[in-house]
């Protein structure tokens, strides 16, 4: 799990296959703030890492307060859930698009 983190939680290994440019643009999107989701009506399924690398999830889980038919499922993961939990990720989104009857 440390070597994971350590290889891909910086910039670095993704700078070395990775333009410059691109990788500024998808930062900046990442950064950007989201839109506004008060008052979303329709089923969303949010899955959030456990981890706090890059934020925590009761922040998000107060931003997604206005979603009114939001399941958030957490997943005990540092960041990348599917490398630290694809099993749990697989059941996770089966589960929601397919209920158990």
């Amino acid at each position: 799990r440390e070597i994971l983190m350590k290889r891909y939680g910086s910039p670095r290994h993704d700078l070395r296959y990775m333009p410059v440019s691109s990788y500024l643009q998808a930062l900046d999107e990442t950064l950007r703030s989201p839109p506004d989701w008060d008052g979303l009506t329709m089923p969303t399924l949010v899955i959030l890492s456990s981890g706090n690398r890059f934020g925590a999830a009761a922040n998000a889980r107060a931003r997604l307060a206005g979603i009114q038919e939001a399941s958030v499922v957490e997943i005990a993961s540092d960041h990348w859930i599917h490398a630290g939990g694809p099993a749990e990720l697989r059941q996770t989104i089966d589960s929601w698009v397919s209920p158990a009857s």
